[in-house]
């Protein structure tokens, strides 16, 4: 559809008879000329004439395109890309703005953010609405938040919800945000508009295509996104009437770097015991030089100095020193850089002084047990406890890092659920058979590495056994030290003989080539290892042999980080605290960074209670009152995915969208222009002047051609005396 901006201006097109009156009046008019012989000059008359015509035609039909596209030039013509709906009036129109609020949106660009662009973007859309047009907003983070959620005419009201919105502290994904807003115009049948406004990193973009579901902006070991199977985009569904405004913000070539990943070795600390940490480094941009710091409970302990290189993950090590029982506050800390916020990562280090173990049996039954963990009285790391299994039902676990249980089958249904919980959630289970249980005692069991068929006894003359070490990476060999030469071997009177293994079963240890003496198996975050003979002597030598000690001490030891602690975890609007802090309780109080209470929910089932914490998006350290003072039980960071700033081309975004009306802007002011073309039409004032400068020239060239001396054709020719008609070459020849 054509629209003038200023129609008044057609008025003058009047002024095109101007080069027709002027043509008219400048007409060549034929000289009579009274001659004897006239048949040649007449007929070179009619020759020039006709191509005086001819050049005349042209310059009146060049001046005369030259005033009307002058005239259609000032009058502003457009061509509207909208539909009819604005004929008569301004066309109503919806509009879905999905908002990129991740952290890196804090990239500093100069003197203010790209966070702060972005909010001045968003109230500008808004702004540039009309009374009766709708908008909604939807927040693109990592998982949609709507700001406005249905579509509203209130202008002023979604403004002041842009102008308290702050930048986030998670990554993003525009799909699912996408996707909703889309829901949200499906029903309007008004003009539709859906705004974009990111920085223009490529990790949001994540899902778009079905054919490519590898993520090139997730770092070496980073933490992984949320599962996007269940979102899908299909833009042969999308009205293509439906117009597509990206705007990308950020700079096009961003730089930083951050600290993404912490490992400790050994895992378990002990108090008065150095460790070693390793951490890595990853890098956005071009290469450099940077340093590390490594600082505990606020005092830095090291810095290293780092040679940065995009895409190639860099490492530093340091030495933890040793430290007091307990849990104790770090962080890393990089260079000041662009983006400042993720400069740091926080993390906790559990300093043990004693390993509490838990051993369910008789005196008789656990005495060897008991005498090998403590084998040096209190100077023991192993703090060891022993109950009989009818006080075990209504005992707490959760403090114990390993389970011992000698002969304590069969015991009560309480106990046994309390059991498997302590393992689901990250303890270790000991299991030694005995003389009281039967093969369908082990039948109630759920986490068992085997189900037991029966007791076997071995011919009086198959008693001695070689011990074979059958899983030699397993955490629990890793400490065991066979001399050269040696042949380890037991004597075993009777030993459990199982069926099956379960699925996930390893066999540690066996007695000969087909017999497993230890069998292990992961269950949720825990673990469970059976022995196939008695803690005392009645079954076996085993609790005599030099293996027996090195065995159940390293079995504490794996048990006390066989849930692998995670060190930090990610902000979340909801999390299961309970297995990365098992101190806290339904009495709980959980401070944050900035001395806010977090909200605190619990949630009991099958004997188990749930602690939930909700809204940990700040980074930092969470502490508790555990005792008489504050102690750091969480330590929280921002998904180290969004840190890689790996910008998406704008052409790639366009294709990935596939939708028939796309605008991609990398500034307001681009995005401005384009809304403007967009919504009023396509100007065609600059194309129509650059025709009449075209037009000009022609009509000088032709002009000047035309105005030229020219002899006439009565010039050309002589009449001699006897009438004959000659041409100008023929009169330098003498006349006869």
């Amino acid at each position: 559809m054509w629209t003038l901006l200023n129609p008044l201006f057609l008025a003058g097109a009047a002024f095109a008879v101007v080069p027709l009156v002027l043509h008219l009046l400048r007409r060549q008019r034929a000289v009579r000329m009274p001659f004897s012989t006239v048949r040649f000059l007449r007929m070179a008359q009619r020759s020039s004439a006709r191509q005086v015509r001819m050049e005349n035609f042209l310059l009146w039909l060049l001046r005369t395109l030259l005033v009307l596209l002058l005239t259609l030039a000032f009058t502003g013509p457009v061509i509207r890309t909208t539909k009819l709906g604005g004929f008569f009036g301004a066309a109503r129109r919806d509009v879905a703005i999905v908002w990129d609020v991740s952290y890196s949106m804090a990239y500093e660009r100069g003197s203010e953010s790209v966070w702060t662009r972005s909010l001045e973007t968003v109230r500008e859309i808004i702004s540039g609405l009309e009374r009766n047009d709708k908008v909604c907003i939807y927040l693109a983070e990592d998982t949609v938040s709507p700001l406005v959620e249905q579509l509203s005419p209130d202008l002023d009201l979604a403004t002041s919800q842009v102008d308290a919105q702050a930048c986030g502290t998670t990554s993003s994904r525009l799909l699912p945000a996408l996707l909703t807003a889309l829901e949200a115009l499906a029903a309007s049948e008004n003009e539709r508009e859906v705004h974009v406004v990111t920085d223009g990193q490529s990790l949001p973009w994540i899902g778009f295509d079905a054919e490519d579901k590898k993520d090139a902006t997730q770092a070496d070991n980073a933490p992984a996104k949320p599962d996007a199977s269940i979102w899908t985009w299909d833009a042969s569904a999308i009205d293509r009437r439906i117009a597509f405004f990206v705007t990308m913000l950020g700079p096009t070539s961003p730089e930083n770097t951050t600290p993404y990943r912490v490992e400790l070795e050994p895992p378990l600390i002990m108090s008065n015991t150095t460790a070693q940490l390793t951490a890595g480094v990853q890098h956005s941009g071009d290469p450099g030089n940077g340093s590390i710091a490594f600082l505990i409970d606020g005092e830095e302990v090291g810095r290293q100095a780092l040679t940065l290189e995009a895409g190639v993950p860099q490492r530093a090590r340091f030495v933890v020193p040793a430290l007091a029982p307990g849990m104790h506050a770090a962080r890393l800390q990089t260079d000041h850089d662009a983006l400042s916020v993720d400069n740091q990562l926080h993390f906790l280090i559990r300093v043990r002084e004693q390993l509490p173990t838990l051993c369910v049996g008789t005196e008789d039954d656990t005495l060897f047990l008991m005498t090998a963990l403590n084998p040096g009285g209190d100077a023991s790391d192993v703090d060891v406890t022993r109950m009989t299994p009818a006080e075990l039902g209504a005992h707490p676990l959760k403090d114990y890092s390993c389970v011992f249980l000698c002969n304590a089958l069969p015991m009560p249904g309480d106990a046994l659920l309390r059991i498997e919980n302590f393992v689901h959630d990250g303890g270790l289970l000991v299991l030694f058979p005995g003389d009281r249980a039967t093969p369908a005692d082990y039948g109630h069991w759920r986490i068992l590495p085997a189900l037991p068929i029966g007791v076997r006894e071995p011919l009086e003359d198959d008693v001695r056994r070689i011990l074979q070490f059958s899983k030699l990476d397993d955490a629990l060999l890793s400490t065991m030290r066979i001399a050269p030469g040696s042949v380890p071997s037991l004597t075993v009177d009777r030993y459990l003989s199982w069926d099956r293994l379960a699925e996930g079963t390893d066999v540690i240890l066996s007695i000969g080539s087909a017999e497993p003496l230890l069998l292990g198996r992961r269950v949720g975050r825990g673990k469970v290892l059976m022995y196939a003979v008695s803690a005392d002597r009645r079954w076996s030598n085993f609790p005599l042999s030099p293996f027996f000690l090195p065995l159940v001490h390293q079995a504490v030891r794996v048990g006390a980080g066989i849930a692998n602690e995670e060190l930090f975890v990610s902000t979340s609007r909801e999390l299961p605290v309970t297995q990365h802090a098992p101190q806290l309780d339904e009495d709980s109080v959980l401070i944050g960074p900035s001395d806010q209470t977090i909200a605190l929910r619990t949630i009991r089932g099958e004997n188990r209670l749930t602690v939930i914490a909700e809204n940990l998006m700040e980074p930092g350290i969470y502490t508790s009152v555990i005792g008489a003072e504050p102690t750091p039980v969480l330590a929280v960071n921002m998904p180290r995915e969004e840190s890689n700033l790996t910008r998406i081309d704008p052409l790639d975004a366009r294709r990935l969208l596939g939708v028939k009306i796309c605008l991609v802007a990398e500034s307001k002011a681009d995005l401005l222009k384009h809304i403007e073309d967009h919504r009023i039409g396509r100007s065609l004032v600059e194309p129509l002047l650059w025709l009449v400068l075209l037009l000009c020239i022609l009509e000088i060239f032709l002009s000047n051609r035309k105005s030229r001396p020219r002899e006439n054709l009565s010039d050309e020719l002589a009449i001699d005396a006897a009438g004959n008609v000659r041409g100008f070459a023929d009169r330098s020849s003498p006349s006869t």
